[in-house]
């Protein structure tokens, strides 16, 4: 990012001694993310500070994903390096989650380049990579999208717009969805034909396209599962078995707090306390 549009660090951003503060790197609903300079060791380095006490969902979503990303230990999955947190629970009101600093992501590539073929092949691959280890551990991501996809127009994928490409399901796959509120929500929304990708990326790979038409299957049960993506002649270039490592399994009591009657924002903020 250009010094002219780098934006200074707010003076309540306390991360301590350690860390030298530079600029803001992102802004949203979560809160905000600073890069820094890690002095001991010179590095680089993400802090994202998150004030999730005022909602108990927020911080249930926090601790989530506080114990996911300490749990993954793979190159394509963002890790926590350091976790900082006052000396005391009284004091304790916001998480500062160190990570690995990525200079961009997919969202703002895209807006600004075309990709290459080889770029769609190698983004595409690592992202299944990761894919891997997530539902290994039976994790599912549910909210993958180009500004999640870390790199060295909003995108909010809602199911009309997907179903605006699909097109409106099978009366089979309509009656195999198990939720109600779904079939409702399909049943409400006006009949829509298939488009072929072929005419909306008329310049793709035509394995690209495969590749797509096969992930994007809307029922499960049909649809390509994430090994034989990775096996997919689109991906040729990449696939290594030997390499696209898969993860531990999680304990059954991994979310124990999460369990039985819903925690008040204090016992939530303690039990964080006690995670970090």
């Amino acid at each position: 990012m250009p010094d002219t549009e780098r934006t200074p660090a707010p003076a309540n951003f306390v991360v301590g001694s350690n860390y030298q503060v530079l600029d803001v790197i992102g802004e949203g609903a979560y809160g905000i993310v600073c890069s820094a300079l890690h002095v001991p060791s010179q590095r680089k380095v993400a802090i994202k500070r998150i004030s999730p006490f005022d909602h108990s969902m927020f911080c249930l979503r926090t601790l989530r994903e506080i114990k996911l990303l300490r749990h993954f230990h793979h190159e394509n999955i963002i890790s926590i390096l350091d976790i900082l947190k006052p000396p005391s629970l009284a004091e304790f009101r916001e998480v500062y989650l160190v990570q690995e600093l990525m200079e961009t992501d997919l969202h703002r590539v895209i807006r600004t380049q075309e990709l290459s073929d080889d770029h769609c092949q190698y983004f595409i691959y690592q992202t299944l990579r990761a894919l891997k280890a997530l539902h290994s551990a039976d994790v599912l991501h549910r909210d993958l999208k180009p500004s999640n996809l870390l790199l060295n127009a909003n995108c909010d994928l809602k199911l009309s717009i997907i179903l605006d490409v699909l097109g409106t399901p099978s009366l089979d796959d309509f009656y195999a969805i198990t939720s109600q509120r779904s079939r409702e929500y399909i049943r409400a929304l006006p009949f829509r034909k298939k488009k072929p990708f072929n005419t909306l990326f008329p310049n793709a790979n035509p394995l690209a396209l495969d590749l797509m038409e096969k992930c994007l299957t809307f029922s499960p049960k049909r649809r390509i599962e994430v090994e034989e993506a990775l096996k997919h002649p689109y991906l040729e270039a990449y696939h290594d078995p030997q390499d696209e490592p898969t993860a531990e399994p999680l304990d059954p009591l991994f979310f124990d707090f999460d369990y039985g009657d819903p925690l008040g924002k204090e016992r939530l903020k303690g039990t964080s306390f006690v995670q970090h």
